[in-house]
């Protein structure tokens, strides 16, 4: 599995730095390059203590691809577990995309090479809008974490991340599921420290 357990926690040396935000750019810029598909890019990256998030788009078409992880210490890139593994239905595991060429690890990657799939033509819009995904991701702050508010949303292949905000900053993230409504709150980030943004 690579570099998976240093993004479960460690073990790492006393003497251990984190990297930096430029370099988890580069890091990301690299991995892409190395999956051999010029159609996806990023103009993000969110600095947690933790890791870093890479939210990854489609050029063609603007709508994201999958989200990228980067461990702080290793500079170890893995696919963001949760939603972005179990229901992406073009990139992730239950599409068989995120092993294949293009896809989050591309050929040779943590599980090997698999085929690639994507969404039938004229297939039924998500059953949950993006007005309900807010309204539903609202519902569950309003339990889970009294006094924060939705923020920007990323619009994936089968669910929608959308920012959590506190007093207007950014604190976390959550997906809502498009099919059913099903919501998921990433609690593998830890706090948010930083952002990056490609200039135009």
């Amino acid at each position: 599995m690579g570099g998976m357990g240093t993004m479960m926690g460690g073990p790492f040396a006393s003497t251990t730095k984190p990297i930096t935000m430029d370099e988890a750019v580069r890091i990301a810029e690299r991995h892409l390059q190395n999956l051999g598909n010029p159609d996806l890019t990023f103009d993000e990256v969110h600095g947690f203590a933790y890791n870093f998030y890479v939210p990854v788009y489609e050029k063609s078409t603007r709508n994201f691809a999958f989200e990228l992880i980067i461990d702080r210490y290793s500079g170890a890139v893995m696919p963001e577990m949760g939603p972005n593994m179990m229901w992406n239905t073009k990139y992730g595991m239950m599409a068989g995309g995120m092993m294949g060429p293009g896809g989050m690890m591309g050929p040779g990657g943590m599980m090997g090479p698999s085929a690639q799939t994507t969404p039938t033509p004229g297939a039924a819009a998500p059953a949950i809008g993006e007005d309900e995904a807010r309204r539903l991701a609202q519902d569950f702050l309003d339990d889970f974490l009294p006094g924060t508010k939705t923020g920007g949303v990323h619009n994936f292949y089968g669910y929608r991340t959308i920012m959590v905000e506190r007093d207007g900053r950014m604190v976390g993230m959550l997906s809502v599921n498009s099919a059913n409504g099903q919501v998921w709150y990433h609690t593998w980030h830890g706090d948010f420290l930083e952002t990056w943004q490609r200039r135009a």
